[in-house]
């Protein structure tokens, strides 16, 4: 019951949902096409290798603090334009705990979706932002297809963090929240 009850609040919500599902894909892909390059194993190859290393290191921790604080504000402004429809399910006698497992299998579909998205584009991408950063410092490029297993496991482990804090802060609003309020 909860989860088609889930799927229908998504498909009904998809103008607030699809910019940010579309922001976390970008996200990931960004993220997973920096751990693609710092793991590639032509970069160790190159010249300086040690300081494009570093450079990459950093940039994924912007990459992270940036995507956290996005995607928790732009989870904030989807449930803040949720909130009379909340309110209205509580009234209606849906009890706060049952608001709190539909919001879970929400987060949890939506999660799915745009790790596996985003890491279909990351690998799509990946090859794209290696050749240009192969062109930019003038090396050779090497035509092949590669997969990163360590980005996939480094983006799954650091979004689902990241959707656990954004589910964790719904479920805190709710059980914190009054129908009035709602």
């Amino acid at each position: 019951v909860f989860g088609r009850l889930a799927l229908t609040n998504i498909k009904k919500n998809k103008g607030t949902y699809i910019p940010y599902m579309i922001m976390c894909i970008v996200c990931i892909a960004m993220l997973y096409m920096m751990f693609f390059i710092l793991k590639n194993p032509g970069i160790e190859a190159i010249p300086k290798a040690g300081d494009v290393q570093s450079i990459l290191s950093v940039g994924i921790i912007v990459v992270v603090l940036f995507s956290c604080i996005f995607l928790l504000y732009s989870n904030s402004f989807v449930m803040k334009r949720r909130q009379k429809e909340f309110g209205l399910y509580n009234i209606l006698g849906m009890e706060k705990g049952h608001i709190g497992r539909m919001l879970s299998i929400e987060t949890v579909l939506t999660s799915v979706v745009c790790l596996i998205l985003g890491i279909l584009v990351g690998i799509l991408g990946s090859k794209l932002a290696l050749l240009l950063l192969l062109k930019l410092i003038r090396i050779p490029a090497q035509f092949g297809f590669q997969v990163s297993f360590f980005g996939m496991a480094m983006c799954a482990v650091i979004f689902g963090v990241i959707f656990l804090l954004a589910l964790l802060n719904n479920l805190r609003r709710v059980h914190l929240s009054r129908p009035v309020e709602l």
